[in-house]
């Protein structure tokens, strides 16, 4: 569907400073925002400002990291079992193998903790 384009409106200064504040409040363009209080009558603020979301998506970027890395340890292991070895040497390599996923696994669940924390700090503003 086609969008209709409406007349420029004329603000004044303490207008216009209003608009910019409210586009910067709710992180949102200046037609996303008229659209909004056109059909709701209101705009809900953001959950969380836009620094704190990236900084989110960076420590769960980092998480998925470390979830692909735990992943490949398990198909490691999976190999390890299904290959006919000297026993002492297959489990020396899969003792090895399970304390490095426990390090990384214990990392993960730091990470999640954080970001459970800043979530929490940035939804229960006061």
């Amino acid at each position: 569907m086609r969008g209709h384009s409406i007349p420029a409106i004329k603000l004044n200064e303490e207008e216009k400073e209003k608009l910019e504040e409210l586009i910067e409040h709710y992180n949102l363009k200046r037609t996303s925002l008229i659209r909004k209080f056109i059909m709701d009558g209101k705009v809900k603020p953001p959950l969380i400002g836009k620094e704190a979301g990236v900084e989110l998506l960076v420590n769960l970027r980092k998480i998925e990291s470390e979830l692909s890395r735990l992943s490949n340890n398990m198909h490691q292991i999976a190999k390890y079992l299904h290959k006919p070895k000297d026993k002492q040497n297959h489990s020396q390599n899969l003792e090895e193998i399970l304390l490095e996923m426990m390090k990384k696994q214990k990392h993960v669940q730091e990470d999640v903790e954080t970001i459970s924390e800043q979530l929490s700090d940035h939804l229960y503003v006061k």
